[in-house]
């Protein structure tokens, strides 16, 4: 659980320090990956660093065009507390009744729940790319 602590906190602080969430967003970044990180090892850590980085990642690209739809989208380049909640809330719950019941069977709930909120991500990402 220690590493689970420091990994998240480490992982909070950058992402704020990068200005990829809002301090509210790092704060919940934080709670959430606790609980991943601690309980879940490595194993349950991975998909959801990689969810988040390559999120990330994809917003970075085409920044300009998709300054025009910050306003429709009310969200701009860093994520709050709402959007980390919303992408990750659900794997975290998971990760939770897994550390509470050790089933490993939840494991694929948890990398399907990730896999929804990367497809809604970044349809988006990708879709205010699109020229038409």
């Amino acid at each position: 659980m220690i590493w689970g602590i420091v990994a998240a906190l480490i992982m909070g602080v950058l992402s704020y320090r990068l200005r990829l969430l809002s301090l509210s967003g790092a704060l919940a970044a934080v709670a959430l990956g606790i609980p991943v990180f601690g309980f879940g090892g490595w194993m349950w850590a991975v998909p959801m660093l990689a969810f988040f980085l390559l999120s990330n990642l994809l917003g970075k690209v085409g920044k300009a065009r998709k300054a025009q739809f910050d306003l429709v989208f009310e969200k701009g380049g860093q994520r709050d507390i709402y959007q980390v909640l919303a992408n990750g809330g659900v794997a975290g719950v998971i990760a939770v009744i897994y550390a509470v019941t050790g089933r490993v069977d939840l494991f694929p709930l948890y990398c399907t729940a990730l896999a929804a909120a990367a497809a809604d991500t970044w349809a988006t990402e990708l879709g205010t790319l699109a020229k038409g």
